[in-house]
């Protein structure tokens, strides 16, 4: 993805959602297929050490297709279908947007809420009106 001024949300339909823990790092990974395609992981890992710390490396890490922000994503709201990402500064400038939009299966919207809840910071949340 090119750097530049942040425009529309990148958009994403995923058909595969899990939730897991590897090594530690807590992980929700959203692909278009269950084989790959485009992706969005949000990894959290469950201790810091001091050079995290100095790294800021000591939050959450979105990582598109590869590419890893930590600290990137400000606010989320999520629905029965769907999920936006509300994005940081620094994050909307190195992306080009300031959003991401997920559309899932209602059958993974709990994994997806339970995941955001354990992964960001509970002032994060945005809830539908």
């Amino acid at each position: 993805m090119e750097s530049g001024r942040p425009s529309d949300a990148l958009a994403l339909d995923a058909t595969a959602v899990a939730f897991t823990e590897v090594d530690g790092v807590a992980i929700l990974v959203m692909a278009e297929r269950q084989d790959g395609g485009d992706t969005l992981e949000i990894q959290l890992a469950r201790t810091f050490d001091d050079q995290d710390r100095r790294l800021r490396m000591d939050r959450h890490c979105l990582v598109l297709n590869g590419g890893a922000i930590y600290g990137a994503i400000d606010r989320w709201r999520a629905s029965s279908r769907g999920l936006s990402l509300y994005l940081s500064a620094a994050a909307s400038q190195e992306l080009g947007t300031s959003m991401v939009r997920v559309t899932y299966d209602s059958r993974h919207a709990s994994t997806v809420v339970t995941a955001l809840r354990t992964l960001l910071p509970d002032d994060t949340a945005e809830w539908p009106t």
